[in-house]
């Protein structure tokens, strides 16, 4: 595979409404992950407490458009939001608890040839996560407003009662 296209292969089963809400949830400071985005001014590392915070964590990086003519983020400079597939994988197998999310990142990110290259496993990462946090989203009946404010169903029904 080309390192400047990456097409997932995985396909995640729905999990179960309580596993879901577990996935959610943040985790203690000492089960944190920690990232690093590098800039030209330096490191900064990043705590990440909860998958959710994992997408957030990814909107820093916009190495994979870096040189792009269409980019519109031209004018900023690079910035690169490293975490290394395995050690999230891990994370979200040992304190997350999705091991069906976890394993999908380790084979996918073994489809990359040059492990060198950091933007396809940054891709694949952001596409996988989002795929997956979309789905607990779904189970558990958490959806977005027109504009942009999370609704969650039980919430609503809770406040009718």
């Amino acid at each position: 595979m080309a390192a400047d296209e990456v097409i997932t292969r995985a396909v995640l089963a729905l999990p179960e409404e309580r596993e879901a809400r577990r996935y959610l949830q943040e985790c203690s400071f000492d089960d944190r992950l920690v990232g690093v985005i590098m800039k030209a001014s330096g490191t900064l590392p990043v705590d990440i407490y909860s998958i959710e915070q994992v997408l957030g964590f990814f909107a820093y990086d916009n190495s994979d458009v870096q040189g792009d003519p269409d980019a519109v983020i031209q004018g900023r400079r690079l910035d690169v939001a490293y975490l290394a597939p395995a050690r999230l994988s891990r994370w979200i197998r040992e304190i997350v608890g999705d091991a069906a999310l976890a394993d999908a990142i380790d084979a996918e990110a073994a489809w990359i040839e040059d492990p060198n290259i950091y933007p396809p496993r940054m891709r694949l990462m952001r596409e996988l996560v989002a795929t997956r946090v979309l789905q607990y989203y779904d189970v558990v009946g958490i959806r977005f407003a027109a504009d942009g404010v999370q609704a969650d169903d039980d919430a609503k029904l809770r406040k009718e009662q």
